[in-house]
């Protein structure tokens, strides 16, 4: 299933930027995964013949409370003109998503 998004997160590169990601698993406290075009969106990247990457969310429950593990991968099939930035802005972007999970999750308690 096919899901479009539009990025708010106030202050990135990547605020107002309009993506889809193709939804492969749920498996409800378990599992997410899904397939997309990493990377900011480029005009003269043709992304119908652009390989996708693969996301997977995968939750554990541990003695301290549940581990979440973000697992990327696929970027060994994209070009190598674009793989260095593209696997930079998504390790990036991820990190950076990961300290905002933990900031809310602190929040939480």
């Amino acid at each position: 299933m096919e899901v479009k998004m539009k990025s708010t997160y106030s202050g990135s590169p990547c605020e107002g930027e309009l993506f889809s990601m193709w939804i492969e698993s749920i498996e409800p406290q378990h599992t997410f995964s899904w397939r997309w075009h990493p990377g900011m969106r480029l005009a003269e990247v043709d992304y119908s013949k652009e390989p996708m990457t693969r996301v997977v969310f995968t939750l554990e429950e541990t003695d301290e409370g549940t581990r979440v593990t973000v697992i990327e991968t696929g970027f060994d099939e994209i070009s190598l003109a674009r793989r260095a930035r593209v696997f930079g802005e998504n390790d990036e972007g991820w990190r950076e998503q990961m300290v905002n999970l933990e900031q809310y999750v602190d929040r939480s308690k």
